[in-house]
Parts: C-alpha cells; structure tokens; sequence
C-alpha cells in the first residue's frame, strides 16, 4: 500500500502544518508502542513530504519587498529552499 494512499491528501498548508504538529506530538509523547511509532513517523514524513513540495510549489511565485539603492521599491526572489 502506497504512503499516500494510506493519508489523507490534506486540504491545506495550514491544516496540514497542524496535523504534522499533532502527529510529533504523539511521538513525543512515549506512549505511542512501537508499532504505533512507526505508523505515527510514517504519517508524519508524509505530511513532511507534502508541505514541502506544497511550498516548493509556490516558491516561484512568492516575492520579498525590498529598497534598492535610489531608495525605491524591489521586488527580490527569496532562497531556494534546497
């Protein structure tokens, strides 16, 4: 069975940011058995694996307001996230 097959697509950035928040908790926690943990750390690459390409996705788009050196405005490329 596939790893995306096995989670659900999540229906945003944010909400997948929280879910991944909830799921490390889980894993902090040390209550999780073993089996758990291994089922918690695969859900959360998974959704590790989404933000990012989510925000890779993006990353083209997005710009950094800036000044140039007449005092004017500037639109700069942020850092590739690789």
């Amino acid at each position: 069975e596939k790893v995306k097959d096995k989670f659900p697509e999540p229906e945003s950035f944010e909400s997948a940011m929280s879910k991944l928040e909830e799921v490390l908790r889980k894993l902090e926690s040390g209550q999780v058995s073993l089996e758990g943990s291994l089922e918690v750390y695969s859900e959360a690459k998974f959704l590790a694996g989404w933000c990012y390409k989510k925000l890779s996705s993006i990353q083209g788009e997005l710009k950094k307001l800036g000044l140039d050196e007449n005092g004017g405005f500037s639109l700069e490329e942020f850092p590739s996230l690789d």
